[in-house]
């Protein structure tokens, strides 16, 4: 069940009005009955993978609590064996489609054709990793085992965040499953402009700019060398657009629950250097590589060469994490290169507050299109003609608009551009907000949330469009 879809828009205030009329004690069953369904709409086999994760996880909890120490690390083996095992056959050996092929026209439930568009089950990188951090707490006794199975269950299937994140830790998301929250006490308000916004992000941003990056992705040989920056960076904005718009209406309606889910996103596009990006986008994965990965190898206490060796490991696994394709790979190294060269020559170059102002946010974006094409190259061949046209004097050619406007008209483009202005003023005003910098009337945001809201219906791309994380 998508977001974006009429589904989704009968079956949440279903849910939230069964929710807020059945006693306290209910609430998290019948919550986690409807997490399951609105997961199992996609297919009853990706269902009952996700069941099978749950409780695999949760009796491998229960013995890690119950062991000796010297046991305890056998039943994380375990645990890592079998999440890794099914992530990595889903993604790199071809599971989804031998599973699909063999059962799919019995259990699958009218998503068929959405599932012919992704590769993997929807969702498995990250409740997997969701789940594999309570394992990873219970083992370095930061939390105890839960016993009761259904709230554990919950953690792992609560539908807002279940299919894109945030990567939630155990104890933060089950410290707020009592539910005692009243109807009357809901914050509506908070809850409804979260998602407006991530609507808008998605149907009228994401779903628009998709438009003309696929068009030039699938064969960029038909367009000059500025045409295929621009496609670098409009994919950088629809990438962050697409996944932070299903974040804030997750978090949105996690909101109408009384659940706060973590801030996954932190205007991004904001961020004048790729250590801000990265702290900045996609936060829960980061932190979990962080928590998980990182530190567990040393960090950075261990001298400048160790340092080196594990953020490219990090930034390696972070592009295995998105799939198996070799550029996705190249993705994860060419990041880890610019980090560290940006570490060393912020470290020691002593350059003007004023030339970072001016030309930070302009290297930003830049570099941030160019490690996102090669991200979004559909073919490798395609990425190495696509870097070697950059790289080359024709990148000083005059733009060839007209190729731009076979895709579209220019009216549309300008429109695309003119929403986008939209985009970066309120990513400015929330993050001067944040900052304590800037004071702004409720009357403003009202009015603002209000013209989204309106653009949403005039300008937004109504074709149910997966969000590009589903795939993950």
């Amino acid at each position: 069940m998508l977001f974006n879809s009429l589904a989704f828009i009968f079956f949440l205030p279903i849910v939230l009005i069964g929710f807020y009329l059945l006693p306290i004690k209910w609430r998290s069953a019948f919550l986690l009955i409807a997490s399951y369904y609105f997961y199992f709409s996609w297919s009853y086999w990706m269902g009952l993978l996700l069941l099978a994760t749950t409780g695999i996880d949760w009796w491998i909890g229960l013995k890690i609590g119950a062991a000796e120490n010297s046991k305890k690390r056998n039943y994380l083996i375990l645990s890592l064996m079998l999440n890794l095992g099914l992530l990595i056959g889903f993604k790199y050996f071809g599971l989804f489609d031998t599973v699909h092929q063999l059962f799919g026209s019995v259990l699958d439930t009218g998503s068929e054709n959405a599932l012919k568009t992704i590769a993997i089950p929807i969702g498995i990188s990250f409740y997997t990793f969701q789940s594999l951090s309570y394992v990873f707490d219970v083992y370095f006794q930061k939390i105890p085992a839960e016993k009761n199975i259904l709230n554990y269950a919950l953690f792992v299937a609560f539908f807002p965040q279940l299919v894109a994140g945030p990567i939630e830790r155990y104890q933060h998301l089950t410290a707020q499953f009592a539910f005692k929250l009243k109807f009357s006490e809901i914050d509506f308000k908070w809850a409804i402009q979260k998602m407006i916004y991530g609507y808008f992000k998605k149907l009228v941003i994401a779903d628009r700019l998709a438009i003309y990056v696929e068009s030039i992705y699938n064969s960029p040989q038909d367009f000059s060398a500025p045409i295929l920056v621009l496609a670098g960076v409009l994919f950088s904005i629809q990438v962050v657009c697409d996944f932070s718009g299903y974040t804030d209406i997750a978090s949105g309606v996690a909101k109408l629950f009384g659940v706060d889910l973590m801030p996954n996103f932190k205007w991004p596009l904001l961020a004048k250097s790729t250590k801000a990006f990265w702290q900045r986008h996609d936060i829960s994965l980061m932190q979990w590589f962080r928590d998980y990965v990182y530190f567990q190898i040393g960090g950075n206490k261990k001298g400048q060469l160790i340092w080196i060796r594990n953020i490219f490991i990090v930034f390696l696994l972070s592009g295995l994490w998105h799939g198996h394709e070799l550029n996705l790979l190249v993705w994860g190294f060419f990041v880890a290169v610019v980090y560290i060269i940006e570490h060393y020559f912020m470290h020691y170059a002593k350059i003007p507050i004023v030339v970072k102002r001016i030309f930070s946010p302009i290297y930003l974006i830049l570099i941030t299109a160019l490690l996102m094409s090669i991200l979004r190259s559909n073919t490798w061949q395609n990425c190495i003609y696509l870097f070697q046209t950059i790289f080359s004097l024709k990148l000083f050619q005059t733009i060839d608009w007209q190729s731009l406007y076979r895709i579209t008209t220019l009216f549309s483009f300008c429109l695309s551009l003119g929403m986008i202005a939209i985009y970066f003023m309120k990513e400015i005003v929330d993050e001067r907000i944040e900052m304590q910098i800037l004071k702004v009337p409720t009357w403003f945001q009202n009015g603002l949330h209000f013209l989204l809201l309106l653009l949403i219906f005039i300008v937004g791309n109504f074709n149910n469009n997966l969000f590009i994380y589903f795939q993950f």
